[in-house]
């Protein structure tokens, strides 16, 4: 659909590697959600239930160790521009736009 075309697209442009791109991906994996499922459905989720949100509706799987790094990310002020985890949460946004399904009873 065009909605998932746009969101690799948007991927394959980040090239920065920063900690910026890592919150723009995990924007945008919320953003294909948006799409998908709808902003009422998506709004009420953050923390734990977004991650197993994503991985009851896609074939993504997000350990207790990268949802601890995520949450740091997102909401932690860095005390260095850590960007080990850049391909992980890249490869996982783009498994998460490949593979999330959308059903009646999302």
């Amino acid at each position: 659909s065009l909605y998932k075309r746009e969101a690799l697209k948007e991927i394959e442009s980040y090239s920065k590697e920063n900690r910026d791109e890592m919150i723009a991906l995990v924007t945008l994996a919320k953003r294909v959600a948006i799409a998908a499922y709808g902003r009422k459905q998506i709004a009420k989720f953050s923390g734990d239930k977004w991650w197993d949100f994503m991985e009851q509706h896609s074939k993504v799987k997000i350990g207790k160790e990268l949802r601890a790094e995520l949450s740091d990310l997102l909401y932690s002020t860095p005390k260095q521009d850590d960007t080990s985890q850049y391909r992980v949460v890249k490869d996982l946004v783009t498994l998460w736009i490949r593979t999330h399904k959308v059903t009646d009873h999302a």
